[in-house]
């Protein structure tokens, strides 16, 4: 047990509580970690409690004695680590509303909080339905190009992304970043946090994959795996622009015989069946033939002019079928 100090009187709202007097609620918006517990620990050691944690007076939950925690559970977890019976808090008025006290929750977190990019984009995306409850006439961008809808009583309020940016000194675009990640991983971010998928361009490229895939890569990374979906989104783009394979016989798609071999048999055979017609134009058959074969353009050219020697086949001559 480390001896706590004696703590200096603050002004109020900022005083020193019981620690077994907070009440910690179980929906918390971010987990705790066990080696950010002993970080603090550490630095409280050494150079004391440098803030507040923060907390809501008259709370009623679990076995709270007056207080319930809005913010600082790493430091609160802390000082119970060294010991310490008593701690520093900035305590909020008590008729605070549950969403404005998780609003302020979030924004410690946001502000002080090292958090990786999935809790980042998790606690901003929460702010904005939170921030949204609060002012719907901020919801969808305000009134237009940016500017902030206005009351019957002349108060702006400014758009979330901008009151966000200025509180975590954030640029509003990293911002609504954020909160687009935090909007459509809704579902998963909370899982990967930790992972090899806990970074922004990850998180990006799981939003793209199909479903069935990230759950599969998100499985695997929750243990312990190292996976990465940008490489998976890769290999899908890939796969979608490479040409159609399913008609290449099976011989050519094994490497058993060459593309051009087996498109040059194909050939020869539509030329012997009809000699003195084409049964489509060129082109078409061209198309076909980087289709099904995989050939070039320039490679069926010379596999049709020397498939048309080989066969006599009319089907560039006078009567036949016009050339395009």
């Amino acid at each position: 047990m480390v001896e706590q100090p004696t703590l200096k009187r603050r002004p109020s709202p900022i005083q020193e509580i019981e620690v077994g007097g907070i009440a910690v609620p179980t929906d918390r918006p971010r987990e705790l970690h066990q080696d950010v517990i002993d970080e603090l620990a550490h630095s409280i050691t050494q150079r004391g409690l440098l803030q507040p944690i923060v907390v809501r007076a008259n709370g009623e939950i679990g076995d709270g004695n007056g207080y319930r925690l809005i913010a600082g559970r790493h430091r609160l977890e802390a000082v119970k680590k060294l010991g310490w019976s008593r701690i520093e808090a900035r305590i909020l008025k008590a008729d605070l509303d549950e969403t404005e006290a998780e609003l302020a929750e979030i924004d410690e977190n946001l502000i002080r909080a090292d958090l990786s990019p999935a809790e980042r984009a998790i606690h901003v995306n929460r702010r904005k339905e939170l921030y949204e409850q609060l002012h719907p006439e901020t919801k969808d961008g305000g009134s237009g190009r940016g500017r902030p809808k206005v009351r019957q009583n002349g108060e702006a309020k400014e758009r979330f992304t901008k009151t966000t940016a200025e509180k975590t000194s954030k640029s509003e675009r990293s911002i609504q970043r954020d909160a687009e990640r935090g909007k459509k991983g809704r579902d998963w971010l909370a899982k990967i946090v930790g992972t090899s998928l806990d970074a922004g361009a990850e998180i990006d490229a799981l939003i793209d994959l199909p479903t069935d895939v990230r759950d599969q890569l998100i499985t695997r990374a929750v243990k312990g795996a190292k996976v990465s979906a940008k490489a998976e989104r890769k290999k899908i783009n890939r796969d979608k622009r490479e040409p159609e394979k399913s008609h290449i016989p099976r011989s050519a798609r094994l490497g058993e015989q060459p593309a051009n071999e087996v498109c040059g048999k194909w050939l020869e055979g539509l030329m012997r069946e009809s000699p003195a017609r084409r049964p489509k134009p060129k082109s078409e058959l061209r198309d076909e033939a980087v289709r099904r074969f995989g050939v070039s353009g320039r490679k069926f050219d010379r596999i049709w002019d020397d498939k048309r020697k080989l066969t006599g086949a009319n089907w560039g001559e006078p009567g036949a079928s016009p050339k395009l």
